[in-house]
């Protein structure tokens, strides 16, 4: 070639064979890109063993998160429910203590009836 690297054609396998200053390299012209070498195909499985390492870490931690998320609102809804229960129970207890008043003013305006002196 024009850059000084050696060539060899293979009609058999498609490619080129050519000898570079980091040894043999496969080239396929009808791509125009090199087939990686043994060591560069074991370094783009550690690479994307790597990736998926991280994902599949970053996935269990939004995971954590959702399970979090999941508990606060249980925490929350039983807390509003629990508010809603003494809500209830105060309202409850608050018409009761009215309706005693209510009966303990009528006893009383009885009584003031009943007490008085006849005419």
């Amino acid at each position: 070639l024009a850059d000084g690297t050696l060539r060899l054609e293979s009609k058999v396998l498609g490619l080129e064979v050519r000898l570079e200053a980091e040894g043999l390299r496969l080239y396929d012209p009808v791509t125009r890109s090199y087939l990686l070498s043994s060591a560069e195909e074991q370094q783009g499985r550690q690479r994307a063993e790597q990736r998926w390492q991280r994902a599949e870490q970053r996935w269990r931690l939004a995971e954590e998160d959702r399970q979090l998320e999941a508990a606060a609102r249980r925490q929350a809804e039983a807390a509003r429910s629990q508010a809603e229960a003494r809500l209830h129970d105060e309202a409850t207890a608050r018409r009761q203590a009215e309706a005693r008043i209510a009966a303990l003013e009528a006893r009383l305006r009885e009584r003031g009836e009943n007490d008085t002196p006849s005419g």
